[in-house]
C-alpha cells in the first residue's frame, strides 16, 4: 500500500530521517506502529472501563469465569481461560480483548507485606 503524505509532512519527514541516519519509510514505519499501538491501548481502557460498568450485571451471571469484553458487552465467557483465549483470538485475530476474572469485587485488590529495616 502506498501512502501519499501532505507535503509540508513529507519534508518534515525527511528532515528528520537525515537527523537520524535512517530513511523516510523507516521513521514513518516507526511512527505508525506507535500509534497504533497508542490506539489499541485506548481501546483496551475502554473495554476495562465497561468491564466496570457492567460489573453489577456481569457478577450476577458469570461470577468465578473469566469474561472477554469487547465492544462494551460480554463476547465470550468461560471458567477455562486457555479455551476462552483461543476462540476469542480466532475471532478477533490480533486485536486487543481484555479478559477479566468475576469476582466478588469489580477490582482485585492486592495486599503485600513489605520487609521492614533495621
Amino acid at each position: 500500500m502506498a501512502i501519499t503524505l501532505r507535503p509540508s509532512l513529507q519534508t518534515k519527514l525527511d528532515q528528520i530521517a537525515r537527523r537520524l541516519g535512517k530513511s523516510p519509510e523507516e521513521i514513518a514505519d516507526e511512527a505508525i506502529r506507535a500509534h497504533l499501538e497508542e490506539l489499541d491501548m485506548d481501546a483496551l481502557e475502554e473495554e476495562m472501563q465497561a468491564y466496570e460498568r457492567l460489573y453489577p450485571e456481569l457478577r450476577q451471571q458469570y461470577v468465578g469465569q473469566i469474561v472477554a469484553i469487547s465492544t462494551g458487552r460480554v463476547e465470550d465467557a468461560d471458567s477455562d481461560f486457555e479455551a476462552l483465549f483461543l476462540r476469542v483470538q480466532q475471532q478477533h485475530g490480533d486485536r486487543p480483548v481484555p479478559f477479566r476474572r468475576v469476582g466478588d469485587t469489580a477490582v482485585e485488590e492486592y495486599r503485600f507485606r513489605s520487609p521492614r529495616l533495621g
